[in-house]
């Protein structure tokens, strides 16, 4: 399926329109830096480690790992951020979002080559 600029609400909201609302929807609930949460320091994450934090602490903290019925709420409430940082981080629009909100960027847009772009669109 490609996207195209749909308005707010169409299944295609992260795209176009809508990316900033998507952003912020995502982004609700997770009190912390999307960096912190993954340990990843903004300046120099690169894609591949985004990735491998991801899988390293979504194996810790996934609620049917935890055993121990008091941290339950816990590691899911974790595992939700961590869902929220990765999905944030690995899309370069929603990263590029999150970045300038942060004041890591002087502007919203992708910066670099956008071999990646079809790999979100399709």
């Amino acid at each position: 399926m490609v996207c195209k600029l749909q308005p707010i609400g169409s299944p295609c909201t992260s795209i176009g329109f809508g990316l900033e609302r998507a952003t912020k929807q995502l982004l609700q609930g997770v009190d912390d830096n999307l960096y912190k949460v993954l340990s990843l320091s903004p300046n120099s994450a690169t894609m591949d480690d985004i990735k491998k934090a991801y899988k390293s602490m979504a194996l810790r903290y996934h609620p049917d790992v935890c055993h121990d019925g008091s941290k339950k709420e816990e590691t899911t409430r974790m595992f939700v951020q961590l869902n929220a940082a990765y999905r944030t981080l690995s899309n370069p629009w929603l990263r590029a979002d999150y970045d300038y909100e942060l004041g890591l960027r002087s502007e919203k847009s992708v910066v670099g080559n956008e071999s990646g772009r079809s790999k979100w669109l399709s």
